[in-house]
C-alpha cells in the first residue's frame, strides 16, 4: 500500500514537471535567458557563493559587491537555504539559475497538489489547482524576482502543515510545521515570511469569528499558547537566520522604515484586476495601470476565475468562507497608491516593505482553494450537461467581443517598423510580444478565450470530462505563460550569450591584481548582468552598484568628497608613500599582504569595515582604523611587515554550535515523539 501510494505520487509529480517544462518552455529550453533583477541582483551573490565553494573556501565574506559584505547576512541572498547549497556545489551559471528557478516553481506545484489532497479532493482537481498555481500570474509576472518565487513556493507547504498541526497538535506535527517555515524564512527576502505571518493570523482570526458562538476564553487562550509554542520552535530552528539578520540590520541602508509615498506604485492596483480574465492586456504600457508592469498579473485560469465567481453565489464550507475573506483582504494588502501609503505606514512589519504587489500570491492561493470545491464537484458529478451550457454562453459573449476588438485594432492603423525585418524569428516574436499595442493585446486575449471555448466543445464528447478539464487548464496556462513571459521574465538573448560575458573570468577566488579601481568596470554590462565588479574577481568598484544590501557607510562614501580619490589606486595600498604592496595570500575572508615601507605609513584596505574583521601585523593583533568612513586601515612602523586581515564571525560560530546541539535534541525528541504529549494544550 505504501509503495503503491509512493509510485502514484511520483507519477503525479513527474506529470507536473512535464507540464511546467512545456508551460515555461521559453525558459526550460534555454532559448531565452532570464533578465533584469534575476541577473543584476539575484545571480551575483549566487555566483560568488558557488565560486568560493569550488575553491574550497567557506563563503563568509563576499569581497566583490560594493566593497564587500557578509554573505551569510545578505538579506537579498538565500544563504541559509539548503537548495542554495546544493546548487552552489553543482555550480551556479546562467543555465543552472534557470533550472533552480524552475525547480522552485515545480516544488510550489507539488506542495499545492498535496495541500488540495489534504482538503480531500480528487486527484484531477488537485492537479488542476496545482497547475493553476504554478503557472499563475504571480509566478509568470514575477519571474525575475527570484527571491519572491523561492518563498512563495513554500507557502502551500506551510499552510498544509499548519492546518495539519492545528488538527493534530503534537510534537511531531509541530516540528514538521516549523521546518516548513524554515524554508520559507530562508528564501532570501523578508516580504514572504511577513506576509505568511499575516496569512496565518487572518486564518485564525476569521475562524474564531465564524465560530464565535463556541468560543471561550479558555479556547482562545489555548490557541494563543499553542501558536506561541510553535513560534518559539520556529525561532529555534531559524536561529542563525535571525542572528545574522539582526547583526547586519544596524549596518545597512534598509534598516529604517520605508517612506511608503516613494513606493506607492508597486502594488497590484484595481486596473490590474483585468489580468484575472485578460492577463496579456496588462503587459501594455501606460499610466492607466498605476503600477509596475511586473505587479499586474493575477491570472489563475479562466476556469479558476469562473469557479470562484460560481462559488460566490453558492453555499460555502467554512474553509471556503475563511479563504475567500483572506483572499479579499490580501487583495487590499497588495493594493498600491494612497491605500498602501496609509496601511503600510501603520501595520507592524509592513513599514519595512517596499513593494507589495507580490502579496497577490496569497490572494491567488486563497481563491484557488475556494474554487477547488466546486471544481471537485464538477469532476466527480456524472451529469455534465451544465458544463457544456456554460461553455456555449462564454462563446456567445466572447465572439462579438473578439470581432469588436479586431475592428478596433484595424482602425488603429498600427504597422510593424521596417527595422524588425532584420531580426531572426525568435527575436521578432519577442519584439512583437513586447511592443504590440493594447488593441492587439485585447484581440489576442479574446481569441484565446474563443479558442479555449471551441476546443472544449470539440473535445466534450471525445474524452471524459475530468481529463477534458485538466487538458483545458494546461492549454490555457501554457498559452498565457508563452504570451506573458517575454514581457515579465525573459530577454531576447540566451543563457549561453549571458555566460559568454563572464567566460574569461578566472575560476574560484584568485589572487587579485593591484590595478587601479577605475579599470574594474564594464558599463556595457551594467544593465544586463549588473556591475562588472560582481564577476571580475577584483575587489572594489569605481561606481555605485545598485545592489539591495548596501552598507550605510558605503552609501555615504559614494555620496562624499572621498568618492573620486581612491579610484586611481588599487583596492589595497600604502596611503602616504604609495610604495608597492605585495599580495601574499587571498581568500574571501582572509587576506595577507607584504610591505616594505621606509617610513611609518597607513596600509589601506578598501573593504567595508565590520565588527568581525581583525588585523594582524607580523603575527600580533593590531587595531583597525576607519578610513574614509567606510573602509579599513592599519598603522605600520617603518620596515618589512606581513599584514593579515581576517574576517571571523566568532559569535555566529557559537550560535551555530548551540544551534546544532538544539537540532540534535529536537531530532532525538522527534524520534521518540510518540511519548511526548500536549494534552493540556489540546483544544476542546
Amino acid at each position: 500500500m505504501v509503495n503503491s501510494e509512493f509510485f502514484e505520487k511520483t507519477r503525479v509529480y513527474l506529470l507536473l514537471l512535464i507540464i511546467l517544462l512545456v508551460a515555461y518552455f521559453p525558459v526550460s529550453s534555454f532559448l531565452f535567458a532570464l533578465k533584469n533583477d534575476a541577473l543584476t541582483d539575484n545571480f551575483p551573490p549566487k555566483f560568488f557563493f558557488s565560486e568560493a565553494l569550488h575553491a574550497g573556501q567557506f563563503p563568509w565574506w563576499n569581497p566583490y559587491i560594493n566593497f564587500g559584505l557578509p554573505a551569510y547576512a545578505d538579506i537579498g541572498f538565500a544563504f541559509w537555504n539548503p537548495i542554495t547549497w546544493c546548487f552552489g556545489f553543482i555550480g551556479y551559471n546562467f543555465y543552472t539559475l534557470s533550472i533552480e528557478l524552475l525547480l522552485y516553481i515545480w516544488l510550489g506545484t507539488i506542495f499545492t497538489y498535496d495541500l488540495l489532497k489534504y482538503f480531500g479532493h480528487d486527484k484531477i482537481t488537485c492537479l488542476c489547482i496545482a497547475v493553476m498555481f504554478g503557472c499563475s500570474g504571480f509566478f509568470v509576472g514575477s519571474l525575475q524576482f527570484i527571491n519572491f518565487i523561492t518563498g512563495a513556493a513554500f507557502i502551500p507547504l506551510c499552510l498544509k502543515l499548519y492546518l495539519k498541526w492545528q488538527a493534530g497538535f503534537n510534537f511531531k506535527t509541530s516540528v514538521q510545521c516549523a521546518l516548513a517555515f524554515y524554508f520559507l524564512i530562508a528564501c532570501g527576502h523578508p516580504a514572504m515570511p511577513i506576509g505568511m505571518l499575516y496569512f496565518i493570523l487572518l486564518i485564525n482570526l476569521l475562524r474564531e469569528l465564524i465560530n464565535y458562538r463556541s468560543c471561550t476564553f479558555r479556547s482562545i487562550g489555548l490557541l494563543l499558547a499553542r501558536n506561541g509554542l510553535l513560534m518559539l520552535l520556529i525561532a529555534v530552528i531559524v536561529w542563525p537566520i535571525l542572528y545574522s539578520t539582526f547583526e547586519i540590520i544596524p549596518l545597512i541602508t534598509r534598516r529604517d522604515m520605508v517612506n511608503q509615498a516613494h513606493f506607492a506604485g508597486t502594488g497590484f492596483t484595481v486596473p490590474s484586476y483585468l489580468s484575472f480574465i485578460l492577463p496579456f492586456t496588462t503587459t501594455s504600457t501606460g499610466e492607466f495601470w498605476g503600477n509596475s508592469g511586473l505587479m499586474r498579473n493575477g491570472y489563475f485560469s479562466l476556469l479558476g476565475i469562473g469557479l470562484l465567481a460560481y462559488a460566490l453565489w453558492k453555499s460555502k464550507t467554512e474553509s471556503q468562507k475563511i479563504f475567500l475573506w483572506v483572499g479579499l483582504i490580501f487583495l487590499g494588502f497588495s493594493a498600491g497608491g494612497p491605500f498602501k501609503e496609509f496601511l503600510y505606514s501603520r501595520l507592524p512589519l509592513f513599514q519595512f516593505i517596499r513593494t507589495n504587489g507580490e502579496y497577490r500570491v496569497f490572494s491567488i492561493l486563497s481563491f484557488l482553494i475556494v474554487a477547488s470545491f466546486p471544481l471537485n464537484k464538477l469532476i466527480l458529478q456524472t451529469d455534465h450537461a451544465g458544463f457544456r451550457g456554460v461553455i456555449k454562453k462564454i462563446l456567445f459573449i466572447s465572439l462579438p467581443l473578439l470581432v469588436a476588438a479586431i475592428l478596433f485594432f484595424f482602425r488603429s492603423g498600427w504597422e510593424m517598423p521596417a527595422t524588425t525585418g532584420s531580426l531572426d524569428f525568435s527575436s521578432k516574436i519577442k519584439w512583437l510580444l513586447d511592443n504590440i499595442p493594447f488593441a492587439l493585446r485585447v484581440t489576442i486575449s479574446m481569441a484565446v478565450i474563443v479558442f479555449l471555448g471551441s476546443l472544449a466543445l470539440f473535445l466534450y464528447r471525445r474524452m471524459p470530462l475530468p481529463f477534458l478539464v485538466l487538458s483545458l487548464v494546461i492549454v490555457d496556462m501554457a498559452i498565457q505563460c508563452w504570451l506573458n513571459l517575454p514581457y515579465s521574465g525573459i530577454q531576447a538573448k540566451s543563457p549561453g550569450s549571458m555566460q559568454a560575458l563572464i567566460s574569461k573570468v578566472p575560476a574560484g577566488i584568485p589572487i587579485p591584481t593591484l590595478a587601479p579601481l577605475s579599470l574594474n568596470t564594464r558599463p556595457e554590462v551594467n544593465n544586463i548582468i549588473g556591475c562588472w565588479s560582481y564577476y571580475s574577481k577584483q575587489p572594489g568598484t569605481p561606481e555605485y552598484c545598485d545592489y539591495p544590501t548596501v552598507f550605510s557607510s558605503t552609501h555615504h562614501y559614494f555620496n562624499s568628497e572621498y568618492f573620486l580619490h581612491p579610484t586611481d589606486r588599487p583596492y589595497v595600498y600604502l596611503e602616504k608613500s604609495g610604495q608597492p604592496v605585495k599580495t601574499l595570500a587571498f581568500r574571501n575572508s582572509a587576506m595577507a599582504y607584504g610591505t616594505d615601507n621606509t617610513a611609518p605609513d597607513l596600509l589601506v584596505l578598501l573593504q567595508n569595515g565590520h565588527p568581525n574583521w581583525a588585523a594582524y601585523a607580523d603575527g600580533k593583533k593590531i587595531n583597525i582604523v576607519p578610513y574614509q568612513e567606510a573602509f579599513m586601515a592599519v598603522e605600520l612602523p617603518a620596515g618589512k611587515h606581513r599584514v593579515e586581515f581576517v574576517f571571523s564571525p566568532f559569535k555566529l560560530r557559537l550560535v551555530l554550535e548551540a544551534w546544532g546541539i538544539l537540532l540534535l535534541i529536537l531530532a532525538i525528541a522527534y524520534r521518540y515523539s510518540n511519548k511526548i504529549r500536549f494534552s493540556s494544550l489540546s483544544l476542546p
